[in-house]
C-alpha cells in the first residue's frame, strides 16, 4: 500500500505540493496512509490544494482502486479534511 500511495504522490504530482514549483504557488497539500480496514483503505490529507478536496479524495481512490482492484473504498481519516477550512491550519 505504501509503494502504490507514493506512485500516487509521483504520477498525481500537480495536486500535491511535493515539488518545488507546486509550492511556489502556493500548493503545499500532502496525501498520507492512515491505515487499511479490511478492503477499506484509510488516508489522510493535510496542507493547501488548488483544487476542492472531495475532489482530490475522488481522484486518489480512482488511482488506488484502478492499481489495486481488491480496495472497495477509500475513505478520509476526518471528515472535517475536506473542508475549505483545513486549507488553512496545514
Amino acid at each position: 500500500m505504501l509503494g502504490v500511495i507514493s506512485a500516487c504522490r509521483t504520477d498525481l504530482g500537480t495536486l500535491f505540493g511535493y515539488t518545488a514549483e507546486n509550492r511556489g504557488v502556493g500548493i503545499t497539500g500532502g496525501l498520507d496512509f492512515v491505515d487499511l480496514d479490511g478492503p477499506t483503505v484509510i488516508i489522510r490529507l493535510k496542507g493547501r490544494f488548488w483544487h476542492e478536496r472531495p475532489a482530490v479524495l475522488e481522484r486518489v481512490a480512482n488511482y488506488l482502486q484502478q492499481r489495486m482492484p481488491e480496495i472497495v473504498d477509500v475513505e478520509i481519516e476526518d471528515p472535517w479534511q475536506l473542508t475549505g477550512e483545513a486549507n488553512d491550519i496545514w
